[in-house]
Protein backbone atom coordinates (compact mmCIF):
# COMPACT_ATOMS: atom_id res chain seq x y z
CA UNK A 1 0.00 0.00 0.00
CA UNK A 2 1.28 3.45 -0.82
CA UNK A 3 0.25 6.89 0.22
CA UNK A 4 1.20 9.87 -1.89
CA UNK A 5 1.56 13.47 -0.78
CA UNK A 6 2.47 16.47 -2.86
CA UNK A 7 2.77 19.46 -0.61
CA UNK A 8 -0.17 18.14 1.51
CA UNK A 9 0.01 14.68 1.72
CA UNK A 10 20.88 -24.95 17.10
CA UNK A 11 23.35 -26.57 16.26
CA UNK A 12 25.59 -27.13 19.36
CA UNK A 13 24.68 -24.11 21.31
CA UNK A 14 24.74 -25.70 24.74
CA UNK A 15 28.31 -26.93 24.14
CA UNK A 16 29.70 -23.51 23.34
CA UNK A 17 27.63 -21.42 25.73
CA UNK A 18 29.73 -21.85 28.85
CA UNK A 19 32.96 -21.35 26.88
CA UNK A 20 31.73 -18.05 25.50
CA UNK A 21 30.52 -16.94 28.89
CA UNK A 22 33.94 -17.70 30.40
CA UNK A 23 35.60 -15.64 27.67
CA UNK A 24 33.23 -12.77 28.37
CA UNK A 25 33.80 -12.87 32.11
CA UNK A 26 37.57 -12.96 31.68
CA UNK A 27 37.54 -10.13 29.18
CA UNK A 28 35.21 -8.05 31.31
CA UNK A 29 37.36 -8.59 34.40
CA UNK A 30 40.50 -7.63 32.52
CA UNK A 31 38.77 -4.63 31.10
CA UNK A 32 37.76 -3.48 34.56
CA UNK A 33 41.30 -3.80 35.88
CA UNK A 34 42.71 -1.84 32.98
CA UNK A 35 40.08 0.86 33.39
CA UNK A 36 41.00 1.07 37.06
CA UNK A 37 44.55 1.89 35.98
CA UNK A 38 43.27 4.96 34.16
CA UNK A 39 43.85 3.88 30.58
CA UNK A 40 42.20 1.70 27.99
CA UNK A 41 43.66 0.64 24.67
CA UNK A 42 41.09 0.69 21.84
CA UNK A 43 41.74 -2.94 20.93
CA UNK A 44 41.18 -4.01 24.53
CA UNK A 45 38.03 -1.97 24.75
CA UNK A 46 36.70 -3.57 21.58
CA UNK A 47 37.58 -7.04 22.93
CA UNK A 48 35.60 -6.34 26.09
CA UNK A 49 32.62 -5.07 24.15
CA UNK A 50 32.63 -7.99 21.73
CA UNK A 51 33.00 -10.55 24.52
CA UNK A 52 30.12 -9.06 26.46
CA UNK A 53 28.01 -9.10 23.33
CA UNK A 54 28.83 -12.75 22.65
CA UNK A 55 27.99 -13.63 26.22
CA UNK A 56 24.61 -12.01 25.97
CA UNK A 57 23.83 -13.80 22.71
CA UNK A 58 25.00 -17.15 24.00
CA UNK A 59 23.07 -16.88 27.24
CA UNK A 60 19.75 -15.98 25.70
CA UNK A 61 16.92 -18.48 25.95
CA UNK A 62 15.93 -20.35 22.81
CA UNK A 63 13.95 -18.14 20.51
CA UNK A 64 15.35 -14.87 21.83
CA UNK A 65 18.77 -15.35 20.27
CA UNK A 66 17.17 -16.40 17.01
CA UNK A 67 14.92 -13.36 17.00
CA UNK A 68 17.92 -11.08 17.44
CA UNK A 69 19.85 -12.99 14.78
CA UNK A 70 17.02 -12.33 12.37
CA UNK A 71 16.76 -8.71 13.45
CA UNK A 72 20.35 -8.03 12.45
CA UNK A 73 20.55 -10.32 9.41
CA UNK A 74 22.47 -8.35 6.82
CA UNK A 75 23.87 -5.77 9.21
CA UNK A 76 27.46 -6.86 8.67
CA UNK A 77 27.14 -8.92 5.51
CA UNK A 78 25.02 -9.23 2.44
CA UNK A 79 22.85 -12.36 2.13
CA UNK A 80 24.73 -13.30 -1.05
CA UNK A 81 28.04 -13.55 0.81
CA UNK A 82 27.17 -16.66 2.78
CA UNK A 83 29.28 -15.41 5.71
CA UNK A 84 28.06 -15.90 9.31
CA UNK A 85 25.66 -13.50 10.96
CA UNK A 86 27.09 -11.18 13.59
CA UNK A 87 25.46 -8.78 16.00
CA UNK A 88 26.70 -5.19 15.68
CA UNK A 89 28.74 -3.87 18.61
CA UNK A 90 26.74 -1.67 20.96
CA UNK A 91 27.27 2.06 21.17
CA UNK A 92 28.73 2.61 24.64
CA UNK A 93 29.29 6.36 25.01
CA UNK A 94 26.54 7.52 27.35
CA UNK A 95 26.50 10.88 29.11
CA UNK A 96 23.24 11.23 31.01
CA UNK A 97 20.84 13.98 29.89
CA UNK A 98 18.99 16.37 32.13
CA UNK A 99 15.86 14.84 33.68
CA UNK A 100 12.61 15.58 31.84
CA UNK A 101 10.24 18.21 33.08
CA UNK A 102 7.53 16.95 35.43
CA UNK A 103 4.26 16.11 33.69
CA UNK A 104 1.02 17.61 34.91
CA UNK A 105 -0.92 14.45 34.07
CA UNK A 106 -0.37 11.15 35.89
CA UNK A 107 1.58 8.53 33.94
CA UNK A 108 -0.11 5.20 33.42
CA UNK A 109 1.60 2.58 35.53
CA UNK A 110 3.08 -0.47 33.80
CA UNK A 111 1.56 -3.84 34.69
CA UNK A 112 3.22 -6.02 37.27
CA UNK A 113 5.48 -8.72 35.79
CA UNK A 114 6.48 -11.81 37.76
CA UNK A 115 10.18 -12.26 38.51
CA UNK A 116 10.31 -15.19 36.09
CA UNK A 117 9.59 -12.93 33.13
CA UNK A 118 10.92 -9.63 34.43
CA UNK A 119 13.93 -8.13 32.63
CA UNK A 120 16.00 -4.99 33.19
CA UNK A 121 15.48 -1.95 31.00
CA UNK A 122 18.30 0.59 31.00
CA UNK A 123 17.88 4.10 29.60
CA UNK A 124 21.04 5.73 28.23
CA UNK A 125 22.01 8.64 26.03
CA UNK A 126 24.46 7.51 23.37
CA UNK A 127 26.85 9.95 21.76
CA UNK A 128 30.14 9.88 19.88
CA UNK A 129 33.65 10.76 20.95
CA UNK A 130 36.64 10.81 18.65
CA UNK A 131 38.70 7.61 18.60
CA UNK A 132 40.38 5.30 16.11
CA UNK A 133 36.95 4.01 15.04
CA UNK A 134 34.75 7.05 15.65
CA UNK A 135 35.19 10.18 13.57
CA UNK A 136 33.46 13.56 13.70
CA UNK A 137 31.36 14.47 10.69
CA UNK A 138 29.90 17.92 11.06
CA UNK A 139 27.85 18.03 14.24
CA UNK A 140 27.62 14.21 14.26
CA UNK A 141 29.93 11.21 14.26
CA UNK A 142 30.64 8.15 12.16
CA UNK A 143 31.39 4.88 13.95
CA UNK A 144 33.39 2.76 11.50
CA UNK A 145 32.96 -1.03 11.66
CA UNK A 146 34.61 -1.67 8.29
CA UNK A 147 38.19 -2.10 7.05
CA UNK A 148 38.06 1.30 5.36
CA UNK A 149 40.62 3.77 6.66
CA UNK A 150 39.72 7.15 8.03
CA UNK A 151 41.62 8.76 5.16
CA UNK A 152 39.39 7.02 2.63
CA UNK A 153 36.23 8.00 4.50
CA UNK A 154 37.33 11.61 4.92
CA UNK A 155 38.19 11.83 1.22
CA UNK A 156 34.74 10.60 0.26
CA UNK A 157 33.01 12.96 2.64
CA UNK A 158 34.89 15.88 1.08
CA UNK A 159 33.29 15.24 -2.32
CA UNK A 160 30.17 17.17 -3.36
CA UNK A 161 26.78 16.04 -2.16
CA UNK A 162 24.51 14.95 -5.02
CA UNK A 163 21.29 15.53 -3.09
CA UNK A 164 19.66 18.55 -4.75
CA UNK A 165 15.90 18.67 -4.22
CA UNK A 166 13.63 21.12 -6.04
CA UNK A 167 10.93 21.16 -3.32
CA UNK A 168 8.38 22.18 -5.94
CA UNK A 169 5.77 19.49 -5.22
CA UNK A 170 7.18 16.72 -7.39
CA UNK A 171 7.80 13.46 -5.53
CA UNK A 172 11.42 13.55 -4.37
CA UNK A 173 11.29 11.50 -1.13
CA UNK A 174 10.27 7.87 -0.66
CA UNK A 175 9.52 6.63 2.87
CA UNK A 176 9.18 2.88 3.38
CA UNK A 177 9.63 0.23 6.06
CA UNK A 178 11.46 -3.00 5.20
CA UNK A 179 10.62 -4.15 8.74
CA UNK A 180 7.33 -2.34 9.25
CA UNK A 181 6.10 -4.53 12.12
CA UNK A 182 8.93 -3.55 14.46
CA UNK A 183 7.37 -1.93 17.54
CA UNK A 184 8.12 -0.62 21.00
CA UNK A 185 7.68 -1.02 24.75
CA UNK A 186 4.24 -0.15 26.01
CA UNK A 187 5.44 1.72 29.12
CA UNK A 188 8.25 3.97 30.27
CA UNK A 189 9.65 1.79 33.05
CA UNK A 190 12.91 0.30 34.33
CA UNK A 191 11.82 -3.25 33.59
CA UNK A 192 10.15 -5.16 30.77
CA UNK A 193 8.33 -8.41 30.11
CA UNK A 194 10.73 -10.88 28.48
CA UNK A 195 7.81 -12.45 26.63
CA UNK A 196 7.41 -9.29 24.57
CA UNK A 197 8.20 -9.76 20.86
CA UNK A 198 8.16 -6.04 20.03
CA UNK A 199 6.25 -6.72 16.83
CA UNK A 200 2.87 -5.41 15.77
CA UNK A 201 0.86 -5.54 12.56
CA UNK A 202 -1.13 -2.51 13.76
CA UNK A 203 0.20 0.39 11.71
CA UNK A 204 -0.79 2.76 14.50
CA UNK A 205 1.76 1.08 16.78
CA UNK A 206 4.67 0.10 14.54
CA UNK A 207 7.17 1.80 12.22
CA UNK A 208 4.46 3.02 9.87
CA UNK A 209 3.26 5.36 12.63
CA UNK A 210 6.77 6.84 12.79
CA UNK A 211 6.82 7.19 9.01
CA UNK A 212 3.47 8.97 9.11
CA UNK A 213 4.99 11.75 11.20
CA UNK A 214 7.93 12.14 8.82
CA UNK A 215 5.55 12.22 5.87
CA UNK A 216 3.39 14.85 7.53
CA UNK A 217 6.33 17.12 8.36
CA UNK A 218 7.82 16.94 4.87
CA UNK A 219 4.56 17.45 3.00
CA UNK A 220 3.66 20.40 5.23
CA UNK A 221 6.92 21.98 4.04
CA UNK A 222 5.91 21.47 0.39
CA UNK A 223 8.18 18.50 -0.26
CA UNK A 224 6.67 15.76 -2.40
CA UNK A 225 6.58 12.42 -0.60
CA UNK A 226 5.34 8.93 -1.34
CA UNK A 227 4.95 6.78 1.78
CA UNK A 228 4.84 3.01 1.29
CA UNK A 229 3.03 1.50 4.29
CA UNK A 230 3.33 -2.16 3.17
CA UNK A 231 4.55 -4.75 5.70
CA UNK A 232 7.36 -6.53 3.86
CA UNK A 233 8.32 -8.49 6.99
CA UNK A 234 4.87 -10.03 7.48
CA UNK A 235 3.88 -12.82 7.48
CA UNK A 236 7.50 -13.84 6.74
CA UNK A 237 10.51 -11.93 8.06
CA UNK A 238 12.87 -13.75 5.70
CA UNK A 239 13.00 -12.15 2.29
CA UNK A 240 11.74 -8.77 3.46
CA UNK A 241 14.61 -6.88 1.80
CA UNK A 242 14.00 -8.70 -1.48
CA UNK A 243 10.32 -7.79 -1.42
CA UNK A 244 11.09 -4.19 -0.52
CA UNK A 245 13.63 -3.98 -3.37
CA UNK A 246 10.95 -4.76 -5.95
CA UNK A 247 8.76 -2.00 -4.55
CA UNK A 248 11.63 0.50 -4.52
CA UNK A 249 12.43 -0.20 -8.16
CA UNK A 250 8.79 0.32 -9.07
CA UNK A 251 8.64 3.64 -7.21
CA UNK A 252 11.85 4.85 -8.87
CA UNK A 253 10.34 4.04 -12.27
CA UNK A 254 7.04 5.76 -11.44
CA UNK A 255 8.62 8.79 -9.74
CA UNK A 256 11.98 9.40 -11.45
CA UNK A 257 12.63 12.56 -9.41
CA UNK A 258 13.06 10.62 -6.15
CA UNK A 259 16.39 11.64 -4.64
CA UNK A 260 16.05 10.51 -1.04
CA UNK A 261 14.87 7.13 0.27
CA UNK A 262 14.20 6.81 3.99
CA UNK A 263 13.94 3.19 5.19
CA UNK A 264 12.54 3.70 8.69
CA UNK A 265 13.26 1.04 11.36
CA UNK A 266 13.91 0.81 15.08
CA UNK A 267 17.08 -0.68 16.57
CA UNK A 268 17.29 -3.74 18.84
CA UNK A 269 19.76 -3.44 21.72
CA UNK A 270 20.10 -6.43 24.06
CA UNK A 271 23.10 -6.06 26.36
CA UNK A 272 22.80 -9.46 28.03
CA UNK A 273 20.27 -12.19 28.72
CA UNK A 274 18.09 -9.94 30.88
CA UNK A 275 18.93 -6.38 29.84
CA UNK A 276 17.69 -4.24 26.97
CA UNK A 277 18.76 -0.65 26.35
CA UNK A 278 16.72 2.43 25.53
CA UNK A 279 18.68 5.11 23.65
CA UNK A 280 17.02 8.36 24.60
CA UNK A 281 17.55 12.04 25.12
CA UNK A 282 15.55 14.93 26.57
CA UNK A 283 14.71 17.82 24.25
CA UNK A 284 12.51 20.70 25.35
CA UNK A 285 11.77 18.84 28.58
CA UNK A 286 10.41 15.78 26.80
CA UNK A 287 11.90 12.33 26.23
CA UNK A 288 12.77 11.45 22.65
CA UNK A 289 14.16 8.26 21.19
CA UNK A 290 17.61 8.79 19.75
CA UNK A 291 18.01 8.25 16.03
CA UNK A 292 20.80 6.38 14.24
CA UNK A 293 21.55 6.10 10.53
CA UNK A 294 22.97 2.82 9.25
CA UNK A 295 25.08 2.94 6.09
CA UNK A 296 26.31 -0.12 4.19
CA UNK A 297 29.50 -0.11 2.14
CA UNK A 298 28.93 -2.99 -0.27
CA UNK A 299 26.73 -1.54 -2.98
CA UNK A 300 27.98 0.52 -5.88
CA UNK A 301 27.44 4.15 -4.99
CA UNK A 302 27.82 3.57 -1.25
CA UNK A 303 29.86 6.77 -1.02
CA UNK A 304 26.85 8.81 -2.15
CA UNK A 305 24.81 7.16 0.59
CA UNK A 306 27.53 7.95 3.14
CA UNK A 307 27.61 11.60 2.16
CA UNK A 308 23.83 11.74 2.39
CA UNK A 309 23.89 10.03 5.80
CA UNK A 310 26.56 12.44 7.08
CA UNK A 311 24.72 15.48 5.78
CA UNK A 312 21.38 14.42 7.29
CA UNK A 313 23.01 13.52 10.62
CA UNK A 314 24.74 16.89 10.70
CA UNK A 315 21.49 18.73 9.95
CA UNK A 316 19.42 16.88 12.56
CA UNK A 317 22.08 17.01 15.27
CA UNK A 318 22.67 20.71 14.63
CA UNK A 319 18.96 21.42 15.00
CA UNK A 320 18.43 19.06 17.97
CA UNK A 321 21.66 18.35 19.87
CA UNK A 322 21.85 14.79 21.30
CA UNK A 323 19.07 13.53 19.00
CA UNK A 324 21.48 11.60 16.79
CA UNK A 325 23.63 8.60 17.63
CA UNK A 326 26.78 8.11 15.51
CA UNK A 327 26.27 6.76 12.00
CA UNK A 328 26.75 2.97 11.96
CA UNK A 329 29.08 2.34 8.98
CA UNK A 330 29.26 -1.36 8.19
CA UNK A 331 29.35 -3.90 5.42
CA UNK A 332 26.03 -4.92 3.95
CA UNK A 333 23.71 -3.74 1.21
CA UNK A 334 20.24 -3.00 2.62
CA UNK A 335 18.93 -2.13 -0.87
CA UNK A 336 21.22 0.90 -0.92
CA UNK A 337 22.42 -0.11 -4.38
CA UNK A 338 19.10 1.02 -5.83
CA UNK A 339 19.48 4.75 -5.17
CA UNK A 340 22.49 6.85 -4.14
CA UNK A 341 20.40 8.80 -1.66
CA UNK A 342 19.28 5.89 0.53
CA UNK A 343 19.56 6.00 4.31
CA UNK A 344 18.31 3.51 6.90
CA UNK A 345 17.09 5.31 10.01
CA UNK A 346 16.72 3.60 13.39
CA UNK A 347 14.27 5.44 15.66
CA UNK A 348 15.18 4.24 19.15
CA UNK A 349 15.15 0.57 20.07
CA UNK A 350 12.66 -2.01 21.28
CA UNK A 351 13.12 -0.49 24.76
CA UNK A 352 11.77 2.92 23.84
CA UNK A 353 8.09 3.77 23.92
CA UNK A 354 6.12 4.61 20.81
CA UNK A 355 5.58 8.12 22.18
CA UNK A 356 9.34 8.66 22.40
CA UNK A 357 9.78 7.46 18.83
CA UNK A 358 6.97 9.65 17.52
CA UNK A 359 8.44 12.70 19.23
CA UNK A 360 11.82 11.89 17.68
CA UNK A 361 10.10 11.72 14.29
CA UNK A 362 8.56 15.15 14.86
CA UNK A 363 11.97 16.62 15.64
CA UNK A 364 13.69 14.80 12.81
CA UNK A 365 10.94 15.63 10.33
CA UNK A 366 11.05 19.35 11.06
CA UNK A 367 14.85 19.46 10.84
CA UNK A 368 14.96 17.36 7.67
CA UNK A 369 12.32 19.52 6.00
CA UNK A 370 14.29 22.67 6.83
CA UNK A 371 17.46 21.08 5.46
CA UNK A 372 15.86 19.99 2.20
CA UNK A 373 14.30 23.40 1.70
CA UNK A 374 17.67 25.05 2.28
CA UNK A 375 19.23 22.76 -0.35
CA UNK A 376 16.49 23.66 -2.81
CA UNK A 377 17.16 27.39 -2.55
CA UNK A 378 20.85 27.92 -1.75
CA UNK A 379 21.87 31.50 -1.11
Amino acid sequence: MKRFGTGGTRRQREKIQSAVMCLAIAAAAGLGLIRAGGFLLPAVEQLGQDAALLAGAAAMPEGTAEAIRQRFAGYVYSPEDGSPDELPPPDLSRPEPDPPAASSSPREQPPEVSEEYRGILVAETMSGSESNVCYPAGAGYIRNYTDLSRAVIDAELAKPLKLAPKADGRVEVLILHTHATESYEGYDADYYDKRNTWRSTDNNKNMVAVGNILEEKLTQAGIGVVHDTAQYDYPSYNGSYDRAAVAIQNYLAEYPDIQLILDVHRDGIQRDENTIVKPYTVINGKKAAQVMILCGTEPDGWTDNLRTAAAVTDALESACPTLMRPIFLSGGRYNMDLCGGTILLEFGSQANTLEEALYAAELAGDALADYLLALSSPE
